[in-house]
Order: C-alpha cells, then sequence, then structure tokens
C-alpha cells in the first residue's frame, strides 16, 4: 500500500532512514517506506528548504538512468552529548552526521554524588558552549545518558542507585534553567541504543537489543524502529532477571555479571594472586586492572572471567526466549577484555539454548562513545520531530 500524505510521522521516519543509510536516492526511500515517488519528492523537498538534508554530488551506480543520491546536511544541526557515570563523565559537541568535533572527559577517584557530578558537569557544558561560539556554531540541544530510573519525559532521575546520595534530581529543569537550552534526558542504555540505531551497527536493523555491561546490567530495547522503554521505564532491566543460587534464593543477574559483582570476585580471590594483592596494597582495584589481568593471563583473572562470561550468556539467552531478535549489540569497557569476548560469548549462549536460532552478537565499534552520542541522538530526534510538525 502506497500512502499519498506526509505527516509528522512518515517525514521523521523517511528522514531517519535517510540518516541511518548515509546516501540513498529518492526512488529507493520510496520503495524502503512504501511510498509513492510524489510524497518521497514532496516530502525531500521540505528537508531541504529546512536545510537537513542536501544532494550529494555522487551518483548511484547501476544499469539505466543514474540516481541522484541524498545526504544529511551536517551543519544544519548541533548539539551537545553528555555520559553521566559514577566516577566519570563524557561531555562533547556533535554534528548531526554523528561526528564529534569537541570533547571533554572528566574522571574521578571515588564514586561521587549526583550533585557534585553536576557541578563538573555544568562547567565542561560552560567550556564547550564558549568553544562553539568561537567557532560560529550555534548548540540546538543538550542530550544525556544517564543511569537509570529515569522519566524521560519529564527529564527527572529517581534514587539512581551506587551514587552517593540517590534522590530524586530533576536533571532537565536543571540544564535549561542554567543554560536556556532545551535538554533532554535518557537512560543510558536506551541513550547508547539510539546512538548505535542511527550512526552505529544498529543502523542495517529496525530492531535490536543494546546490551550494556557497566557498575551494572541494563538493556536498551529497539523495536520497529524506534525505542522502547515500557508503560513504566522498566523495560531493559535484564540484570533484574532472577535465577536461584546454590542456597535457592532469588537473585538479580547483574550481582554476577557487572563490573562491580567483578571487582567483588576479585577482592574475594584476590588473597590468591600476586597480581591483585600488590595492586591492593596501593590502592583499590579498578575494572581496567581486571581487563589488564586478562592479558597477563593472570589465573585469578581468568577464573573471574570464565564466571562472568557464563552469567552474560544466560543473560543473553533469556533475552532471546523474550524477545527473538536477530541482533544483539554488546557495549561497555567490559568488550575490551580480551579481542574474542562477544565469540566466546555466543559459543556459550549456543550451548544453553541449544538448538533455537541464534541472534548475531556483536561488539559496539563505538562503545567508548554510544552513550554521549545516544543522548545527542536522542536531542537531534526531539529537535527534528519539532522542526517536522
Amino acid at each position: 500500500m502506497n500512502f499519498i500524505y506526509s505527516n509528522s510521522e512518515t517525514k521523521f521516519k523517511l528522514f531517519s532512514t535517510l540518516i541511518r543509510k548515509q546516501s540513498i536516492s529518492r526512488s529507493d526511500l520510496a520503495q524502503i517506506l512504501n511510498l509513492t515517488r510524489a510524497s518521497v519528492s514532496n516530502i525531500v523537498s521540505e528537508l531541504k528548504k529546512k536545510n537537513l538534508i542536501i544532494e550529494s554530488d555522487k551518483i548511484s551506480g547501476g544499469v539505466g538512468r543514474k540516481k541522484i543520491l541524498l545526504e544529511v546536511n551536517s551543519d544544519a544541526l548541533y548539539v551537545i552529548g553528555i555520559e553521566f557515570e559514577r566516577k566519570s563523565f563524557t561531555a562533547g559537541i556533535y554534528n548531526l552526521s554523528g561526528k564529534l568535533l569537541k570533547h571533554l572527559k572528566h574522571k574521578f577517584y571515588q564514586i561521587q554524588s549526583i550533585e557534585d557530578i553536576l557541578k563538573d558537569v555544568e562547567n565542561s557544558v560552560v567550556s564547550l558552549l564558549s568553544w562553539a561560539q568561537k567557532k560560529n556554531i550555534n548548540v540546538s540541544a543538550i542530550g544525556i545518558g544517564i543511569p537509570g530510573p529515569v522519566d524521560p519525559e519529564e527529564g527527572v532521575i529517581y534514587n539512581v542507585p551506587y551514587f552517593l546520595d540517590n534522590k530524586k534530581y530533576g536533571l532537565k529543569l536543571e540544564f535549561e534553567k542554567r543554560f536556556g537550552i532545551p535538554t533532554f534526558i535518557e537512560k543510558d542504555a536506551n541513550a547508547a541504543a539510539l546512538g548505535e540505531f542511527w550512526y552505529g551497527i544498529g543502523r542495517n536493523y529496525n530492531s535490536f537489543v543494546y546490551l550494556l555491561m557497566v557498575e551494572g546490567i541494563g538493556a536498551g530495547l529497539i523495536l520497529n524502529q524506534s525505542i522502547y522503554r515500557g508503560i513504566n521505564g522498566l523495560a531493559g532491566k535484564v540484570g533484574k532477571f532472577l535465577f536461584l543460587n546454590e542456597n535457592k534464593k532469588a537473585t538479580p543477574f547483574e550481582k554476577y555479571g557487572g563490573e562491580l559483582s567483578i571487582l567483588n570476585l576479585i577482592c574475594h580471590y584476590s588473597h590468591k594472586s600476586p597480581f591483585y594483592s600488590k595492586i591492593l596494597k596501593e590502592r583499590d582495584i579498578k575494572i581496567s586492572d581486571f581487563i589488564d589481568g586478562v592479558k597477563r593471563k593472570d589465573t585469578i583473572s581468568l577464573k573471574v572471567l570464565n564466571e562472568i562470561e557464563y552469567y552474560i550468556a544466560l543473560i543473553i539467552s533469556n533475552i532471546i526466549y523474550l524477545l527473538d531478535p536477530n541482533l544483539i549489540i554488546i557495549g561497555g569497557d567490559l568488550i575490551n577484555v580480551k579481542d574474542d569476548f562477544s565469540k566466546d560469548i555466543e559459543k556459550l549462549t549456543k550451548n544453553i539454548i541449544k538448538d533455537h536460532p541464534m541472534p548475531e552478537i556483536k561488539k559496539s565499534g563505538i562503545y567508548n562513545m554510544s552513550i554521549s552520542l545516544g543522548g545527542a541522538t536522542r536531542a537531534f530526534m526531539e529537535i527534528i520531530s519539532t522542526l517536522l510538525k
């Protein structure tokens, strides 16, 4: 069935398809979106008038009439994307093609309160806005990816675990009052999924799961080209999946599969490892020490890795049975623990689900920026949706 109208949803879907394909002809857009060529031409004309897209000097090949390709106008919009973590934050200015133009990162030695981190984040935003002004860049919005729970509409975070304070905090209102710029808040795993959807390996999939392994474990769900948050924003809390431990007590998977569980296991076994015993005499163990220990083939590091990989495979097996996705993207610093980490997880998952169909399991190619880029993506989506109404 062909649609002969161009409502805001159709316009946004066309723009989203164009940004994901990077360059595409009008006829290919019509075919992918099941629209008439006239409808596509009308929408394209509007997008060109709004300076959101341009005609490329590239011409698609093949037999017959040459096709003029359309591309996103990289300079049409700029936003600030922020990754807000418990021991660090990253902030950067992105253009509409997802290119990082300016980047600031700050690390803390210990877990901070949200309020304390916020002061440094706001100072970094001031620095980025000053840099943008010197470059004649107008920042249209700010997008923030932060551990949940998050109300993405109100821009409020609730009782976020592992920070020194876990009170309710209105981040959206705080940033908009301070900077006078539209600000959007997204749960970190959802932000990472959005970043992958527009700019990462998720560009070629209409549905996928992004599995984020940080202090805890969470997932961002892209279903039929849209982020799925659930009725109460609880969708994707796969680290809360329960299993019976050896004491027959219901236990969440993230107690055994997240970065904090890795550090707890290492501390438990550290007396058996000269590598970790030496570190503990000077400071606390960090996840980078674990990654280093695996590369050094430290016995305790390899033992912990085997345990963690098994629990991650169990989580992925549950995701497969629940959602049956065709792609699962794994993100977080933990993916650097070894080159074939995702292949190990895939092999373990196959052993668990036996003859059931397997999705592709891939490491994120933009894991080190997927949350800040995802925050930027959420901001781009909101601004563009408004422009196309």
